[in-house]
């Protein structure tokens, strides 16, 4: 699969065997793949702008006449995905659906984000008709997310900038023919599994020189050809052991936070 690097965009890393057989039917004008097999083996995928690392790719797309079906799993990290679906014809209108349960996976964005991430979804992909609908929760056992640090380097906004003017925003997906997209995700922090809650700090935001653990549940949404997924839902800071306040150095004073709250 290295070779094929090049060729595709945004592309990080791009690894693995890839095998196929197939019985075809039909003519030459007219070729019908009647059964079929598709196997990924040692395979990794990476994005630029996905902070995931996929490795120890496996995976297989058994065909027969009208339908596929795909069986696979890799790691990201220390965790470990599997991923099941089906591709059918209904009414001559083909559709993928596909189930993906993972656990501990790691997400890593340095220096703003380490995490693991454990997730249970679903997703449905009608491509005529360009909808997808995703359903399902993920769960945050594990993480630090730090802010970004000032630096001097930083410079006043150049003339020639252009600035996206989101009022405008729909106009441009219209004219883009956007996705119709059907998102309902629940993310819990703290969970590994839909709730069900774990013990200690383990999701903390690093900054002002204090690591301030967090606890909350979101719901990320999104309805038709919205540009955006929205947030429900509420952060909090947790207490942090036997000591319910947490100290924090900001703007020259020592502060200490009893208690916040954001909702969204």
């Amino acid at each position: 699969l290295g070779i094929l690097k090049p060729f595709i965009a945004d592309v990080r890393a791009l690894d693995g065997y890839l095998s196929m057989q197939a019985n075809i039917a039909g003519s030459l004008k007219e070729p019908k793949l009647t059964q079929g097999k598709i196997a990924v083996e040692k395979g990794r995928f990476a994005l630029y702008s996905v902070p995931l690392d996929l490795q120890a790719i496996e995976s297989t797309i058994t065909v027969n006449n009208n339908a596929a079906d795909i069986k696979g799993k890799f790691n990201a990290g220390t965790g470990v995905a599997l991923l099941t679906g089906k591709v059918e014809a209904i009414a001559g209108r083909p559709r993928i659906n596909l189930d993906l349960t993972g656990a501990q996976l790691q997400v890593l964005q340095p220096p703003l984000v380490r995490a693991a991430v454990s997730p249970k979804l679903n997703v449905s992909i009608r491509p005529q008709e360009k909808k997808l609908i995703v359903r399902g929760f993920i769960g945050v056992p594990a993480a630090i997310i730090s802010m970004p640090e000032a630096t001097t380097s930083a410079v006043s906004v150049s003339p020639d900038v252009r600035v996206f003017d989101r009022r405008n925003a729909n106009a441009y997906v219209k004219a883009g023919q956007a996705w119709d997209i059907d998102a309902n995700i629940d993310i819990q922090l703290n969970a590994s599994q839909e709730n069900k809650r774990l013990t200690g700090d383990r999701v903390v935001f690093s900054a002002f020189g204090s690591r301030i653990p967090l606890a909350g549940r979101l719901t990320l949404s999104q309805r038709g050809k919205e540009i955006a997924l929205r947030a429900n839902g509420v952060l909090a800071v947790m207490s942090s052991g036997s000591n319910i306040a947490t100290t924090i150095e900001a703007y020259g004073q020592r502060l200490t936070l009893n208690r916040a709250i954001a909702r969204f």
